[in-house]
């Protein structure tokens, strides 16, 4: 598929600190293509470089096969959009979106018809009279978003565009933009810390940590099979088992956690370094008359407690003292442990995945 944002080997120095590293990304045309981290892993920064607004010390920037060498933020066919709407407070809900086409010196009659089909896609019908102190949040973030997309724009860089919002909002703000990017068919790049959030948006999402992309897939594949440590850590909650290996066997790796004997898939055995990390998330985690199939790690333990989530509840069982197991448990299993009791517990050979160590 064709690209429409490159980033070949990018670096970045900021006061001194090297706050992007080596960083390589293929966005293809069209797609919702997140980039996650926490705060000062250099996502917003990489957004500036795309954008214009900073010079990579090294490596090339290429927007719809073109390069971005010496080419200013205002000629980039690109446009922006912000935790912070900065919106016109003088200017009416048309008026704000309606401005950048008025700047292009687009012909009257066109940008009514831009403004106004662009009004009716983000849901403001009856609200073009209206000034940002008359709008909720939300609908700000809808102007925002209007004013952004109705100069056809091929990119959209979105920075924590969501963070201003309440967690209900942002949430309901979450569907309307990605089914907003899905009709209009733009490329849009979204930075976020939020892991639900990329998630739940994106086609592809890059996860980034001090400066580097860790890992690059669709969330799915993020999620089921973290490539590092850091991945499985930062992006939902993953039970994390350090392991000596001890042999390799038919396509898995056998190691042993703190007397524990465990088998974990793995086409790459032999490559492993003689201490690795296991990760597996809770809901992977089996209980009670879960407990079938041949392929299962199998251990006693005992509840240390649990803790009620609404349609689910977490269980932390202790293994060995060094060893808690976290499983996640919807709340209409007809078998629920108390604290103190002891239960048996699988960990499935093809749901622990082998973790790379964090550079």
């Amino acid at each position: 598929m064709e690209s429409s944002v490159e980033l070949l080997d990018i670096n970045k120095s900021l006061g001194g600190i090297r706050v992007v590293r080596d960083v390589s990304l293929s966005i293809r045309r069209g797609e919702f293509f997140s980039l996650l981290g926490p705060s000062g892993c250099g996502k917003s920064t990489t957004l500036r470089l795309v954008a214009g607004f900073e010079k990579p010390d090294s490596g090339r920037i290429r927007i719809n096969g073109q390069p971005t060498n010496g080419v200013p933020a205002f000629v980039r066919d690109i446009n922006l959009v912000f935790q912070h709407y900065a919106l016109f407070p003088h200017m009416t809900v048309r008026q704000n979106v309606a401005f950048g086409l008025e700047m292009e010196k687009v012909p009257r009659a066109e940008i009514e018809a831009r403004v106004g089909r662009m009004i009716e896609l983000v849901r403001l019908g009856g609200f073009e009279e209206r000034y940002p102190r008359q709008l909720s949040g939300g609908q700000q973030q809808r102007v925002a978003l209007a004013r952004a997309l109705v100069t056809q724009p091929s990119v959209v860089l979105l920075d924590e565009p969501l963070g201003a919002l309440d967690l209900k909002l942002r949430k309901e703000m979450q569907f309307e933009l990605k089914n907003l990017q899905r009709t209009l068919g733009h490329t849009f790049i979204y930075v976020t810390h939020d892991q639900e959030e990329a998630l739940a948006m994106s086609d592809r999402m890059a996860v980034m940590h001090q400066g580097r992309v860790v890992q690059v897939g669709t969330p799915e594949e993020v999620y089921e099979r973290p490539a590092t440590r850091f991945v499985a850590d930062f992006i939902g909650e993953a039970n994390l088992l350090h392991a000596d290996v001890s042999e390799c066997l038919d396509g898995a790796v056998v190691v042993h956690a703190d007397g524990l004997r465990l088998h974990a898939e793995t086409a790459h055995c032999a490559e492993l370094p003689s201490r690795i990390v296991l990760g597996i998330r809770p809901e992977k985690v089996r209980m009670g008359s879960e407990l079938n199939g041949s392929r299962l790690n199998r251990f006693s333990g005992v509840v240390e407690n649990t803790a009620y989530f609404g349609a689910a509840r977490m269980v932390h069982v202790r293994l060995t003292p060094s060893i808690l197991v976290s499983l996640r448990q919807r709340n209409d299993a007809t078998e629920t442990p108390r604290a103190g009791e002891r239960v048996e517990i699988g960990l499935p050979v093809e749901s622990l995945v082998v973790l790379q160590p964090d550079a």
